[in-house]
């Protein structure tokens, strides 16, 4: 188990106590004493309600953080999200969307009005203060309810409720300022990034590339990094998609085996789509016999997660070994009745090129096994209509 999963782990052992504590040692002897005037006139209505609605709130008030702390630091701000609920700019609007996102609840992406100015800390410490505000908020409020609950009244529920918003607050706050990478985006992690004027140009520099990339502009060289994160990895991925759109195989290669040699310090996600990658440019690039071994010493998890084609760089892969390492055209196709969703749940700023990537890839394909009919799949890779999901 890789560093950043076992720190997952503990966090969400902490968050799982914190639920378990909540429900038995404040919430039970509610119930126990005033169960028989539960609003709704049931008690998981009621918890269930109550836990779905601090989830929305306390996802909404992190990203209202990131928000505020965002114009605080000098960033424009072209994307929200929370909770799959997408506010997107585009053409000088915000448009609503359904989007994925890197987080625990949600995501806020930005583009600062200077590299070297643009300050991101404040994004970190406002959603901070503003859980900070919700939990003395909730105590004053089951303070009031402890004094003037009983059986005739609504405080006991009142109590309940607020017991239940602050247990997710604090949940979420422990995920949030976790020092350490985890197995979404967290502020502990980035703060610790952050400690230098250097690490925030080269923050600022890849939010910006990220950010032309989405709306179609042109990106500058950035720099390639051979100590490889999932931060790291970010700002290697604006050279590695240059590289693809321009077919250049070896020079993608370069890139990824970085990664695949940092094995132990990036997430299993980024890692299985370094390896996707290297394969399906060894493929492409018309070195089977390289691909066909290294495919072959891939352990059986990877194997098993990059063939569950979660992501573009899966299927281009998967397609390519399932044609010309495995040789089964029913696999084949079946992989590229996936092509559709993938690309549509593509990142906007990888789609154009992942959709170009997949053209390449069915040619050579078809091109490879010309026995196989291929009729029924020459739809496959059109470009699929605009989605704006923001995660790979």
């Amino acid at each position: 188990m890789k560093k950043n999963d076992i720190n997952a782990l503990i966090v969400y052992v902490i968050m799982l106590a914190i639920a378990i504590v909540t429900g038995l040692v404040f919430i039970r002897p509610t119930f126990d004493q005033y169960g028989y005037t539960v609003p709704l006139n049931n008690g998981f209505a009621f918890i269930l309600l109550s836990v779905l609605g601090s989830i929305l709130f306390n996802a909404f008030i992190i990203e209202l953080g990131h928000v505020v702390g965002a114009k605080i630091g000098g960033y424009d701000i072209y994307s929200i999200c929370v909770l799959w609920f997408s506010l997107k700019r585009r053409k000088g609007k915000m448009r609503f969307r359904i989007a994925n996102f890197d987080g625990l609840t949600g995501e806020t992406k930005v583009s600062p009005k200077d590299v070297s100015k643009s300050n991101p800390k404040p994004a970190i410490y406002m959603p901070m203060l503003f859980l900070l505000i919700e939990v003395v908020a909730l105590i004053v409020i089951i303070s009031v309810a402890t004094v003037f609950q009983d059986a005739t009244n609504s405080w006991p529920w009142w109590k309940a409720f607020s017991i239940v918003f602050m247990s997710a607050a604090f949940m979420i706050f422990v995920y949030q300022i976790f020092p350490a990478q985890l197995d979404n985006k967290n502020d502990g992690y980035l703060f610790g990034i952050l400690t230098n004027q250097t690490n925030k140009e080269a923050y600022n520099n890849m939010l910006l590339s990220e950010y032309k990339l989405a709306i179609g502009e042109e990106v500058g060289e950035t720099p390639i990094y051979d100590n490889v994160t999932d931060f790291t990895s970010r700002i290697n991925d604006i050279t590695l998609y240059k590289r693809l759109e321009a077919l250049d195989y070896d020079g993608v290669i370069e890139i990824c085996e970085k990664t695949i040699a940092c094995e132990k310090d990036v997430s299993d996600r980024v890692f299985y789509t370094a390896v996707a990658n290297k394969v399906s440019m060894l493929i492409m690039g018309d070195k089977l016999e390289d691909a066909k071994n290294y495919w072959i010493s891939q352990k059986l998890d990877t194997k098993k997660n990059i063939m569950a084609c979660y992501n573009a760089p899966c299927i281009r892969a998967y397609s390519l070994v399932s044609a010309f390492i495995d040789g089964s055209e029913i696999e084949t196709k079946h992989t590229l009745d996936k092509v559709d969703s993938i690309i549509r749940a593509t990142p906007t700023n990888k789609r154009a090129v992942e959709d170009k990537l997949i053209d390449v890839v069915f040619e050579i394909i078809v091109k490879g096994r010309p026995e196989w009919d291929f009729r029924d799949y020459q739809d496959a890779t059109e470009e699929a209509p605009e989605n704006d999901s923001d995660e790979a």
